[in-house]
């Protein structure tokens, strides 16, 4: 994983966190002006939106995980210093 995949994955979360907060506006809208079958139908892409804002949270931390991972591999295993008794 790179740098461009978490760049990729932060620039979902934050437009769905975005349509999350356009949805919820929507959902108050049909819910105040007593369109509860339009409400309920809204709620229910809410809900997958924030499905989907799960999803993308945990490939984040999935990437930074392998990133992490990779970098690790990459650097120079130090070597231990036995000490002898004398």
């Amino acid at each position: 994983m790179t740098a461009r995949s978490l760049n990729d994955v932060d620039r979902e979360i934050v437009e769905t966190r975005e349509r999350i907060e356009v949805q919820r506006d929507i959902v108050r809208k049909f819910t105040d002006g007593g369109h509860l079958q339009d409400a309920t139908l809204a709620e229910g892409i809410l809900r997958a939106l924030q499905k989907n804002l799960d999803i993308l949270q945990e490939r984040r931390r999935t990437v930074l995980s392998e990133m992490r991972r990779s970098r690790a591999s990459s650097q120079p295993h130090k070597q231990r210093r036995r000490v002898r008794n004398a």
